[in-house]
Formats: C-alpha cells, sequence, structure tokens
C-alpha cells in the first residue's frame, strides 16, 4: 500500500473531527455571544442613564419557527413539539434628550410571566447609543452566564478532542519516520460497536512476530481493511520512543484501500 505524509488539513478531514470542529465552532460563537451579553450589561451599568419606561408588548416564541402566538406555542407544547422557548419583551421610554425610543430585549421565562403590558418599568440606556438599553428589572446578566457556559461546554471538549487526535496523528508520524519497521501478521478485522454517518466501524488487529502482541489500527469502515485480509502481512512502525506505541501503515498516511 502507498501512503502520503499527512497534511495539517488532511489531519482534520476525519469525520470525528468535522464534528468536533462543528460543535467546537457553535460553543465559541455561544460563548462569544455570552461575553458580548455581559459586556453590554457591564457597559450599561458603568455608563447607562436611567429612564422610566412601559411595556408594550411580550413574546413567547419557538427558537427553530418564526414567531409564534402564545395559544399556538401551547398547543405545540401539549402535542410534544415544542422547542427551546423563547422570550422577548417590547417596552418604551424617553430619553435625556426627548426622543422617544422602543427597544426589543430577550427575557428570562421569570421575567415573561411576571411583567404585563402596561406596566411601568425602568429602563437603562447608553446615552450615545439609546439602541443599547434594557429594562434594570429584566438585565440579561444571567444569560450571559448561561451562554457562556454552555459555549464552554461545547467548546472545551471539541478542543480537547482535537488536540488529542492531532498528537496522535503526529505519534504515527513520527514512528513511520523515525521508528522500526517490523512484518506483522494479521489476525482479525475486528467489528466495533461504533458507527459514523451510519457506517460500522472496524479496526484492523495484528500480532507481533517478536513480542506475541496484539495491536489495533485506528477505526475505519470496513471497505478500508479489504485489502488486508486475516492472515496477511502488513507493516507497522513502532515508535522510537515509546516501544509499546505500533502504527498501522494505512494510519500513517490517506488511506487508499476500498476507495
Amino acid at each position: 500500500m502507498e501512503t502520503e505524509p499527512i497534511t495539517l488539513l488532511g489531519q482534520l478531514t476525519g469525520l470525528l473531527e468535522i464534528f468536533a470542529l462543528i460543535f467546537g465552532a457553535i460553543g465559541g460563537l455561544v460563548f462569544y455571544f455570552g461575553l458580548v451579553l455581559r459586556g453590554r450589561g457591564r457597559e450599561l451599568k458603568r455608563r447607562g442613564m436611567t429612564a422610566r419606561g412601559k411595556v408594550v408588548d411580550k413574546e413567547w416564541v419557538l427558537s427553530d419557527d418564526d414567531d409564534v402566538e402564545e395559544p399556538r406555542a401551547r398547543g405545540l407544547r401539549r402535542k410534544g413539539m415544542r422547542r427551546r422557548d423563547g422570550y422577548r419583551v417590547t417596552f418604551t421610554f424617553r430619553t435625556g434628550l426627548g426622543e422617544t425610543r422602543t427597544e426589543t430585549m430577550p427575557a428570562s421565562g421569570a421575567f415573561y410571566k411576571k411583567v404585563a403590558v402596561g406596566d411601568a418599568v425602568s429602563v437603562r440606556y447608553l446615552p450615545d447609543d439609546p439602541s443599547v438599553a434594557e429594562i434594570e428589572q429584566g438585565r440579561a446578566g444571567a444569560g450571559a452566564t448561561v451562554c457562556i457556559g454552555v459555549g464552554l461546554l461545547f467548546a472545551v471538549p471539541a478542543i480537547g478532542y482535537l488536540v488529542s487526535s492531532l498528537m496522535e496523528t503526529q505519534e504515527a508520524i513520527a514512528a513511520r519516520d523515525r521508528g522500526a519497521v517490523i512484518q506483522a501478521s494479521v489476525v482479525a478485522v475486528a467489528r466495533t460497536n461504533v458507527k459514523i454517518n451510519e457506517r460500522r466501524q472496524f479496526r484492523l488487529v495484528w500480532r507481533m512476530p517478536d513480542d506475541g502482541s496484539e495491536h489495533r489500527s485506528w477505526m475505519g469502515p470496513r471497505g478500508d481493511f479489504s485489502g488486508v485480509p486475516v492472515g496477511s502481512t502488513i507493516t507497522v512502525f513502532r515508535h522510537p520512543t515509546a516501544l509499546d506505541a505500533v502504527y498501522w501503515e494505512g494510519d500513517t498516511g490517506p488511506r487508499v484501500v476500498g476507495r
């Protein structure tokens, strides 16, 4: 089997790595949004001015749909079609310069239930940009904390997996470039319990001729191992320093068998 050196981009193109990148990107965006909300809240607290305002509207929406009126939202909820609820409160206020503004802010479920249309509220806004405003009783501090927490929950494991995967790939390349080249015997193509993109994953199992130890390849679909039947001889590489780490040549470059 012919193999080529793996590029950095090639190391990130496996399905698991793609999923990790997607989850990491989602986590990063949610985390960034939380930081924006928190920064906005701090800016309002530091420089904001207060004004008397009034609630003129409030909405209960389903996050995956367009705006949904409250009765229909309840109906969807009863039918098991509910997605994550979202709440918005619209309010009006007059700035220190006499300008009347109408703004909408996201709200927590507790604040949405507490406030009613027509209620008088205290509004905090930036004097140089009145579009940045919020009802003081419904500040988005908790929402910012939730976004930051959810973002970290998505991003940290994804980044950890990517770093681990890259390090393992570098170890395999080091074994290929500087380790001992050994001919080993294939003893099995082991079926795993893992499915990726609806494709069952397998591992190649081989026995070393020097100590009789068995080692396994990285996971891949059955076609990746179609050219290496049980009983055949394959080339493997023993890591130059971590002697218990042995890599199949198919794991040190783009796989071409069965593709």
